[in-house]
Parts: C-alpha cells; structure tokens; sequence
C-alpha cells in the first residue's frame, strides 16, 4: 500500500508537533518541580521567617504551631497541648522544652522519667523532637514527585501508593526523626529506621528505638502538596494526607487531613534566646 506524498508530509508534521508537545510538557513539569523547590530554598536561606501551621481533619481544626527561625539553624515554636503553652527551641541536633522546673532539653526530660509512666513533660518532649519545619516537609515530598505543575496559583505535586504511606505513618506519630535542624531538615528519609534518622533509643534526632509499636497498615495512600510563592519566595505550604489507616483495634479508619502553612516576615522576624537555653544549645 503506497500513501501519497501529501499524506507522508501531513504524518511527519503531525508526528513533530505530537513529540514536541510532549516533550513541551515535560520540560514544563521539570521547570515547575525546580520552580518549586528554589522558592523553598530561598526561604529556608532567608535571615529569618515566622509561620503559623494549623491542622485539620474531619473533626475539624487541631493544633496551631507558631514558629519562628533564624538563619543559624535556631528555631523557636510556641503551641498549645492539653490547654498549656509550651515553648521550645531547637537548633541542630538539640531541643529544649520549657518546663516547670525550667528549661530542660529532651534528653533530661527522657532520662528524668520514671519508667513506664507516660507523663505530659515526656509527651511534650517526644512531640518537640519529632518536629518537622514545614518547608522541610514539603521540600521532602517535592524532590519524590515525579510531575508537579502549576494550577490556580501554586506548585501542586502529588505522592501515591507506597510512596506515600510512610508519610501517613509519621502523621500517625510513630514517626522516625528528622535530623532535627529547625529549618531544613534534610536528614534521611522519613522513617529511616526504628529510631529514625536519630539512631538507637533516645537519638537525639531519633525516636524511642525498639520500645516502639510497628507502623500501622496504610491502604490507599495519597499526599498533596501545594507551594504558594511570591517573587520566588515560598508564602504558603499546603500539605493533604489521605488514605484508610488500621488502628491498634485492628479496625480500619479513612484519614484525611489538611496542614497549611502560612509564611510571614521574611528576613524580619526576631526572637530572644534566653541564656538557660542557649547553654543547652551549645553555644
């Protein structure tokens, strides 16, 4: 079967603007990922920035994290849990909490605990030290997306799968640490072992090693991320958690929650470190 020239040109050029198209597109997804990820660098390279995070589910908003960092790697948070404030500072690999002894870090709230008992200083501290900044996060889960594009306004990206459960998993609180730094944050992955990235029981980035239950059965597993930017900069940080999550009971629960992070006072902010707690920071 012969096909005249006119429909052999007409081929060519259809098949050329198809891979062009194509390769259009990827080239755009690849610009938006990298569009995405330098506006989260530049903020987290900023002198200082303040966020406020708050939580929501389906009964509807949780808890609010204030939190500030300075471009040393210091960063203070201020929250609520159980109707009291807490404040804490972290920088590196240490973290203090505010207690009411005083300023304590979480290794002396851990080895001040009487074995067994579950105490509010000792939930507050396991929380302080899994802290995850949020630009931190939504950089994580960014560098794993393959196609992240710009719809109404932002960089959306999505996870799905078995990409996603651990994600799910730390949301569950039985998470590995980060590496504790209070800006980046760009240890290992996010459950890099039963201690996470902090090593064995008691890490200073880790959780509680081997005293903790295994990581509970995710189905259906998505997380949407969404980064808002102004002149480059990242403003606002959505992060979506859906999927169905076996509890201890053994029955199976739909989870679907939203953090949204909105970004202020770049290279503004200010804080005080109170000289209790930069001694137990290291300086």
């Amino acid at each position: 079967m012969r096909f005249s020239k006119a429909w052999q040109t007409k081929y060519r050029w259809a098949s050329t603007t198809f891979c062009g198209a194509v390769f259009s597109a990827s080239m755009a997804m690849a610009g938006a990922k990298e569009d995405a990820l330098a506006a989260l660098a530049k903020l987290a390279e900023a002198d200082s920035y303040s966020w406020s995070t708050t939580t929501e589910g389906p009964r509807g908003s949780g808890q609010t994290v204030e939190g500030k960092a300075a471009k040393d790697g210091t960063m203070q948070l201020n929250m609520t849990v159980r109707d009291e404030p807490v404040e804490v500072f972290v920088r590196g690999q240490q973290t203090v909490v505010k207690s009411e002894g005083g300023w304590k870090s979480v290794q002396e709230i851990m080895q001040n605990a009487e074995p067994g008992q579950q105490s509010p200083a000792m939930m507050i501290a396991r929380m302080a030290r899994g802290y995850r900044a949020p630009v931190a996060q939504a950089e994580e889960v960014l560098e794993k997306v393959s196609d992240v594009t710009a719809v109404d306004g932002a960089f959306l990206g999505e996870l799905a799968g078995d990409d996603a459960v651990p994600y799910m998993q730390m949301r569950s609180g039985r998470r590995g640490g980060g590496d504790g730094d209070g800006r980046r944050q760009r240890g290992g992955g996010p459950q890099d072992g039963p201690g996470g990235a902090g090593g064995g029981p008691g890490g200073p980035g880790g959780g509680l090693g081997g005293d903790r239950p295994a990581p509970p059965e995710v189905k259906d597993a998505k997380v949407t991320v969404r980064v808002w930017t102004t002149d480059g900069v990242a403003t606002k940080i959505e992060l979506q958690m859906n999927g169905k999550m076996t509890g201890r009971d053994g029955e199976e629960r739909e989870i679907a929650r939203t953090t949204t992070t909105e970004i202020r006072d770049v290279g503004s902010s200010t804080f005080d470190v109170p000289d209790d707690v930069k001694v137990k920071l290291g300086e």
